[in-house]
């Protein structure tokens, strides 16, 4: 389970508002990105960090954010981006508010798994940590830089050969300083594959050639 606090990105949000002007709201966003393997641990300042039982590190690389039809600007917050249940096997359950919290809007916990705000993970791989990110209206931006998501490991295949597919929890906004995000779209680069690397040191996967890219 994942909880998220929304409040988090509103100055983000703040900062679309001021920038955005009139949004062409029919216009998607297209995330690209790419599946690049799954691993068991790695060391970061903090000490080992290691997968729970029964679950890997899935590593992926989002390498553009494509806004060039959009008249308003994108404000990418990472932490928005997770998977699905259904890509394991399992079934979605309802949204559920924090207990004991007044601000349904503002918390929300399911079984869906998202990215972290931890950047231990790129820290520890030495290559660029993905992060919140203003996407210009009517341009396409690079990020080429990366995260992981724990996700279950048993299954009716083995990970190694799972695509874990990526969505994005949109913004709703509060029709006033925070804007609501537009359609969006997360295209994956090597969907077609059919295997990924699967390492017990997250240092053995084939990081450096998209790190240099």
């Amino acid at each position: 389970m994942s909880w998220r606090l929304y409040s988090s990105i509103a100055g983000l949000g703040l900062m679309a508002a001021a920038l955005s002007g009139c949004s062409d709201t029919s216009a998607p966003v297209t995330i690209d990105y790419r599946q690049i393997g799954f691993c068991d641990t790695y060391t970061s300042a903090g000490g080992v960090r290691t997968a729970q039982p029964n679950e890997v590190f899935a590593v992926y690389r989002v390498d553009s954010i494509d806004n060039a039809k959009r008249n308003a600007d994108f404000a990418f917050i990472p932490t928005r981006i997770y998977v699905d249940p259904s890509e394991w096997g399992a079934k979605a359950t309802p949204w559920k508010s924090r207990p004991g919290d007044a601000q349904d809007l503002w918390y929300r916990r399911d079984r869906r798994r998202f990215v972290s705000n931890d950047t231990s993970f790129a820290q520890a791989m030495t290559i660029p940590a993905l992060a919140p990110k203003m996407i210009t209206h009517g341009a396409r931006a690079k990020v080429e830089a990366y995260s992981v998501i724990e996700v279950p490991a048993a299954g009716g295949r083995p990970v190694e050969k799972t695509l874990f597919k990526l969505s994005y929890d949109p913004q709703e906004g509060d029709g006033d300083s925070i804007p609501a995000d537009p359609p969006i779209i997360l295209n994956n680069a090597n969907a077609a594959q059919e295997s990924w690397p699967h390492t017990v040191n997250c240092k053995e996967l084939p990081l450096d050639k998209f790190a240099a890219s």
